[in-house]
């Protein structure tokens, strides 16, 4: 390995950790069919970018996207879309989110066709009240929470 590859996984890994420390509210692994749009700050009508959710709590998530087929570019306060669909057909819908985006990087991939993936951090910032119930259903349903277990 070489000395360039070395330091940028000891990077990648200081990041991983920096994001960890940083959050207010645990993470949980989201179920397929979590998804999430970035709402196009010049026209609130589309979507600039949509992926899968990777990972959700009540303070932000992160999303996985194509950055070929999208068109994001890093603005840093927008508004998120969140939505899904489960395999019983059960169709949720939070809205749009007052959000800024963390971090945005090009996921890590042996292969080259995977470089136009990418990974988004996004903070909640300032969610209405009335929407605070529809994004705890939605965290509850749409991640792998471990239930607690009594006594």
């Amino acid at each position: 390995m070489s000395d360039g590859a070395l330091r940028c996984d000891r990077t990648a890994a200081r990041e991983r950790i920096v994001d960890r420390e940083s959050r207010k509210d645990e993470r949980f692994d989201a179920k397929e069919g979590a998804t999430a749009a970035i709402v196009s700050p010049d026209d609130n009508q589309q979507y600039a970018s949509i992926g899968e959710i990777i990972d959700i709590s009540m303070g932000g998530l992160s999303l996985q996207y194509d950055a070929k087929t999208n068109s994001y570019h890093g603005f840093m306060e927008m508004e998120i879309e969140i939505f899904g669909y489960t395999s019983q057909r059960m169709r949720m819908y939070v809205g749009r989110l007052p959000c800024k985006v963390i971090y945005d990087r090009v996921v890590a991939s042996d292969d080259k066709r995977a470089l136009d993936k990418h990974h988004v951090g996004i903070e909640f910032s300032d969610v209405p009240y009335f929407k605070l119930h529809k994004l705890t259903n939605f965290v509850e349903i749409f991640s792998k929470i471990k239930a607690k277990e009594d006594g």
